[in-house]
């Protein structure tokens, strides 16, 4: 039987790769297109290459005329209890690279490590009687719906891991700016944050609001933000004036007596 025409890069097994998505790919091309049963081992080998290639054929034969029972040995092979823990250990240690790496790029490492070290559950499949009764309908509803429950539960978890390991390498400065967004924002959201605050630090690299800060702000700032900064400079100064006037005049008094 000729193979479908699909798009799917083989899975090599090497370290940089995805087992988990590389297999939920496979099982969506294989639903979309109809692949026979008796297809779907071979359509599988035909997406594997070196070192997968071979852990494949050193299978014993029952289970690589099996398609379920290869999957199942790949998936233990590439992504079992091991596996996940080294990816766990090295999300641990990202650091971004200040300077060379963006926070976006920085965001898809550690959600693609997080995929692997945190990977979607794996959810029975449902499957309907033939005799379609409003009692067999609900039951698929219930377990697909409990399905969706556990693959969402997962997915949260993860984009938590996600935020946390996001957070611990950013800077301690920008860190701290971080903490200032609700408890509920997103990766995506942390991400455009610590985008915005590296743009301002950039614009205007020295820690205090002074003349000098404002003097080393891009030409291509507008003017509004130049005059912002004037404006709060004025007011620090201001405030710096009355304080002194008021430690003079708490001196003085204090001498009186």
């Amino acid at each position: 039987m000729a193979q479908p025409n699909v798009s799917l890069t083989p899975f090599s097994g090497l370290e940089k790769e995805n087992w988990s998505e590389f297999e939920s790919l496979l099982r969506s091309i294989i639903a979309v297109t109809n692949v026979a049963a008796a297809q779907q081992c071979n359509f599988l080998k035909l997406h594997l290459k070196d070192g997968a290639l071979k852990f494949f054929l050193s299978l014993p034969e029952a289970v690589r005329t099996t398609f379920n029972d290869a999957l199942e040995a790949l998936r233990t092979h590439y992504s079992g209890p091991n596996i996940v823990e080294i990816h766990v250990l090295k999300l641990e240690n990202f650091r971004i690279v200040p300077g060379k790496s963006t926070p976006e790029d920085f965001l898809v490492q550690i959600q693609s490590s997080a995929s692997q070290a945190y990977p979607d559950p794996e959810l029975p499949h449902v499957a309907a009687a033939a005799d379609g009764t409003a009692a067999e309908a609900a039951r698929v509803a219930r377990e697909e719906a409990t399905n969706d429950e556990r693959l969402q539960s997962a997915r949260n978890a993860r984009e938590f891991q996600v935020k946390r390991c996001f957070l611990r390498a950013m800077p301690n400065w920008l860190r701290l700016k971080l903490y200032e967004l609700p408890d509920n924002a997103t990766a995506r959201e942390f991400c455009n944050a610590a985008r915005r605050h590296l743009v301002l630090k950039d614009l205007c690299p020295t820690d205090e609001w002074t003349p000098g800060a404002v003097n080393e702000i891009a030409p291509s700032v507008s003017d509004n933000l130049v005059n912002a900064l004037v404006k709060i400079n004025e007011t620090q100064e201001k405030m710096d004036t009355r304080i002194k006037e008021l430690s003079q005049k708490v001196d003085s008094q204090q001498q009186q007596n």
